[in-house]
């Protein structure tokens, strides 16, 4: 007999991966170049602030390892759509790990494919899980780390392209004053799709992160005004969502959507 269940070893293997991309992280903000160096050196009208930033990695690392706890407590096999969730981290961690390298590196090609892909996996996780509904565990520990990696990956994805691009010439500066406007349209979309509050107030945050960062490099005119604008419309979205009827399609009996999270063996 395996002295380790399919569920063990993709426990194992997460904490492993999660360690990893975690540590070369925090270990890249103490080398040279470091995180933050290599940030100020790439200013852009997506800049966010770097503490704020780090707070949402660090809650975004908590959620990831939280999505794993599934996987310890179960008695008999882990639900199909947990563990697609968490074969999702190995992925995740790699793409951190080698964005991580590439931009203390400075290579502006691979930290910008390196945040696409983030953003491929962050969509499928996103969507794959936004619409079923299995009660506090499931949406703790499968869907809050899917909506704020969504969340997050747009922001590195766009951040990282400016960078690329190296945009602070006066056309990229009133280009991104446009351009701000179709970011936050990314985040309502399936706000508005599936009343999806929690990302509502998530983009909040990322949108109030860019406004500070923006205040506080003041280079790019109104690009700070626009990113607390959004910031409150967000929330106000967020707010409404709150109070609106969940959009819940009728399922089949025996639908995996209404499965429960962790389906006990005979």
């Amino acid at each position: 007999m395996p002295l380790l269940s399919a569920e063990g070893k993709l426990l194992v293997r997460n904490i492993i991966f999660l360690g990893l991309a975690f540590s070369s992280v925090i270990a890249h903000f103490f080398t040279s170049p470091s995180i933050q160096k290599v940030f100020r050196q790439n200013l852009t009208p997506f800049s966010a602030n770097k503490v704020l930033l780090l707070f949402y990695f660090l809650a975004q690392m908590l959620s990831f390892a939280g999505m794993s706890a599934p996987l310890y407590f179960v008695q008999g096999e882990a639900d199909e759509v947990v563990m697609a969730a968490n074969k999702s981290i190995l992925f995740i961690s790699i793409f951190i790990f080698g964005w991580t390298f590439a931009w203390t590196g400075r290579s502006m090609v691979w930290s910008a494919l390196l945040s696409l892909f983030m953003f491929s996996q962050a969509s499928r996780m996103y969507f794959r899980n936004v619409r079923m509904h299995k009660g506090p565990v499931f949406y703790t520990t499968v869907k809050l780390p899917s909506k704020m990696f969504f969340a997050f990956s747009i922001w590195l994805l766009v951040y990282t392209m400016s960078a690329f691009f190296d945009c602070k010439s006066l056309p990229c500066r009133v280009f991104s004053n446009v351009m701000i406007w179709f970011i936050a349209g990314a985040y309502l979309v399936p706000i508005f799709a599936f009343y999806d509050a929690t990302l509502a107030f998530l983009s909040s945050y990322i949108f109030f992160s860019m406004g500070v960062g923006q205040v506080m490099i003041s280079l790019f005119t109104l690009q700070y005004v626009f990113a607390f604008l959004l910031s409150i419309i967000l929330a106000v979205v967020g707010v409404g969502a709150l109070f609106m009827p969940k959009r819940t399609p009728a399922s089949p009996a025996g639908d995996v959507e209404q499965a429960p999270l962790l389906n006990d063996s005979a």
